[in-house]
């Protein structure tokens, strides 16, 4: 079974690699927390993946750092695309509808820690940092729990 990995990228390769090896194993009812720093590239990371999973329909992803919520509809299943960052309470994300789309959907969440309590153990995690500061690589690291971790056999394979 899949448990970690870890790749050092530029943003253009980590968005293939994601829509290669990761979308492809997405179901309903997964999440995917997204972490890094400012600009690391986690809403890059989602709409790449958004995309992927919309297939024929590609809607205008954009960040919902000011909306919170966005929710785009995929062949797959209903998307939730969250950004947690502004968030103060935990009970905001009860009135976001944090609930209805760990049942119902694939959840993209950025600045998960808000939620780190509320969100089901089997998930994926992917964390953008920096390699180094003279290059624009980034280092990926992902790790998955339960259920998709099995179905990201994959990446064991991948150098």
């Amino acid at each position: 079974m899949f448990s970690s990995h870890h790749i050092l990228t530029n943003q253009q390769e980590a968005e293939q690699f994601v829509t290669q090896h990761i979308v492809p194993a997405l179901q309903p009812g997964d999440v995917v927390c997204m972490e890094g720093t400012l600009g690391a590239g986690k809403t890059t990371l989602a709409r790449a993946m958004i995309h992927a999973l919309c297939t024929d329909t590609t809607p205008d992803v954009t960040s919902p750092t000011f909306a919170l919520l966005h929710v785009y509809d995929s062949p797959r299943a209903p998307i939730y695309h969250f950004d947690l960052y502004r968030l103060k309470h935990v009970d905001e994300l009860w009135e976001l509808g944090l609930e209805d789309a760990l049942n119902e959907g694939i959840s993209f969440i950025e600045w998960p820690e808000i939620a780190a309590n509320y969100l089901p153990e089997a998930r994926l995690q992917l964390k953008l940092t920096y390699g180094t500061p003279e290059t624009e690589e980034r280092i990926l690291h992902i790790e998955a729990t339960g259920a998709i971790a099995k179905r990201l056999t994959s990446l064991k394979d991948v150098a």
